[in-house]
């Protein structure tokens, strides 16, 4: 999206992590002060764009309708894992070693993450618990704020070209890409062999669960409510 020119600059910028370096960047500490440096040198195209999960909004914000009444969102894209049980071993891969996925297989802290990655089942379960509780309280504050997203998964970008992926992007917000821009495939192989492994035997063991879940989210995924 940043390098179309036209979509802003989609960054984390209401993650705990990443709003006091940002802070420093712009020279402001105080919330509304912090508000106005985004929205004035964020943007592109007079849009102005960011990655956040309901957890990042509601931490920052302290409630979505702030969000809303701050940051006026016209057009939300939801980006989610098709693959929901890998998602959930990646969440507990990264909360039992510290380490996140990353496109660089080879570097010394994933091959020791990925050693030090042991299947716990009960971790497992309970962050694939923890995605479809965020997911449902993400549709929740949409419908409340009347907001219909644009349904996109990880899948699906690393599968796509990327420029189909922007147009889809375009079509949904209703502008336009200008100019031919050169697109860098940044997107990274979603699951490895132990992922996939321990997946396998994850699913084995929970066969009702991993339906019902699959059930549950084709349900609220698919809601209409603008």
């Amino acid at each position: 999206m940043k390098s179309s020119g036209t979509l802003g600059d989609p960054g984390e910028v209401f993650n705990p992590l990443f709003v006091t370096r940002v802070a420093e960047r712009y020279n402001v500490n105080q919330f509304s002060d912090y508000i106005d440096a985004l929205l004035r040198y964020r943007v592109s195209d007079n849009i102005f764009s960011c990655k956040a999960t309901y957890s990042h909004i509601v931490g920052f914000f302290g409630s979505s309708k702030s969000f809303f009444k701050e940051i006026k969102p016209t057009h939300i894209i939801w980006l989610y894992r098709r693959d929901i049980v890998a998602q959930a071993i990646s969440l507990a891969r990264l909360n039992q070693t510290g380490v996140a996925h990353s496109i660089d297989k080879n570097t010394k802290a994933v091959i020791e993450a990925g050693e030090k990655f042991k299947y716990q089942r009960l971790t497992i379960l309970k962050c694939l618990l923890s995605i479809i509780t965020m997911e449902i309280r993400s549709v929740v504050m949409l419908k409340r704020h009347k907001v219909m997203p644009l349904y996109m998964t990880y899948e699906e970008c690393t599968e796509c070209d990327p420029a189909v992926i922007l147009a889809r992007i375009h079509n949904h917000v209703g502008t336009t890409q200008t100019e031919s821009l050169p697109f860098s495939d940044i997107h990274e192989k979603l699951a490895g062999e132990q992922t996939r492994s321990y997946q396998r035997r994850f699913e084995g063991e929970h066969k009702l669960l991993v339906c019902a879940v699959a059930r549950l989210r084709n349900l609220y995924l698919n809601l209409k409510f603008s």
